[in-house]
């Protein structure tokens, strides 16, 4: 019997420990990379977050590693040392002014984050 005691003891020690190191919420789905090909479009969400809009409707939130100004009427150029059709958290991300060409020092160019998948967008 009293082997029986400690045998339930452990299984219901186990049992609590495992209740409470599970999230109480569900965590955000984060990836490093998205494919190219399935995204519809990109735009800005303020000069620090991009929103990728897939093919399939999921929307991807992407809080860059540093602001980006200059982006509000300015195409994006990407800058990527892979060869992929991804993009890839640390690849940059510049601004295209038709006056100037291309940008990518510190003030008009930041790196990518992680790829959030969101819910819901306003």
């Amino acid at each position: 019997m009293n082997k029986d005691i400690k045998h339930g003891l452990a299984i219901g020690v186990a049992f609590a420990s495992l209740v409470s190191v599970m999230p109480t919420k569900a965590e955000p789905i984060q990836q490093r990379c998205i494919s190219e090909l399935s995204v519809d479009n990109i735009r800005q969400d303020g000069s620090d977050v991009l929103l990728f809009t897939m093919r399939n409707g999921d929307v991807y939130r992407n809080e860059l590693r540093g602001r980006l100004f200059g982006l509000s009427n300015n195409p994006l150029i990407f800058d990527r040392t892979h060869r992929s059709f991804q993009y890839c958290d640390f690849d940059r991300v510049g601004i295209y002014d038709t006056v100037t060409r291309p940008h990518f020092s510190s003030s008009f160019s930041a790196s990518l984050g992680k790829f959030i998948k969101v819910e819901e967008v306003e």
